[in-house]
């Protein structure tokens, strides 16, 4: 059901534009326990950005998955959180209140905010934005493609309504 639900969020995206488009996306979309996520595409080697919302709060974080090992087990070792920081569109900076490595099956660089208010701002820039910069200490991944303007917005708020939420105004 949520499949079908979230190809007409899709189609909602599409059609604000006042036109009929067609386009071939490379997003995914799980929901698990009253969580949703949306990842898409960051670069070679399967690296991937992902936006996860929590339903009940709207609590948000964000990962930036399969990054290379050296750099993760770099930062584990230092004992430094990372500062990480998303650019939409080369505009506005919205920084996370804190961030991780992680090491294991996968390695990654993520974070979130103390408060669900603190992702609010980048929820709401999920809205246009056509690109985002992810940058974590000294390195950036930039102009990661959200593919088109929108739907990555779309697709997490179908699932927060799904999973009995309701998205901000």
């Amino acid at each position: 059901m949520f499949t079908r639900l979230a190809m007409l969020a899709l189609g909602a995206a599409f059609s604000a534009a006042g036109a009929t488009a067609h386009a071939q996306l490379n997003i995914s979309v799980t929901d698990r326990n009253g969580a949703c996520f949306v990842a898409v595409p960051a670069g070679e080697n399967g690296l991937r950005l992902e936006f996860s919302v929590r339903a009940s709060d709207l609590n948000t974080n964000v990962v930036l998955h399969n990054v290379e090992g050296d750099y993760v087990n770099a930062g584990i070792e230092s004992g430094e959180e990372p500062e990480i920081d998303l650019i939409f569109d080369g505009g506005h900076t919205h920084e996370l209140d804190w961030g991780t490595f992680r090491a294991g099956f996968t390695y990654f660089v993520g974070g979130g905010w103390d408060e669900a208010d603190g992702g609010h701002n980048v929820l709401r820039a999920l809205r246009t934005a056509s690109t985002v910069t992810f940058r974590a200490g000294d390195r950036r991944w930039e102009n990661i493609s959200l593919q088109t303007p929108g739907v990555a917005y779309a697709l997490l708020e179908n699932c927060v309504i799904q999973n009995g939420g309701d998205m901000m105004d």
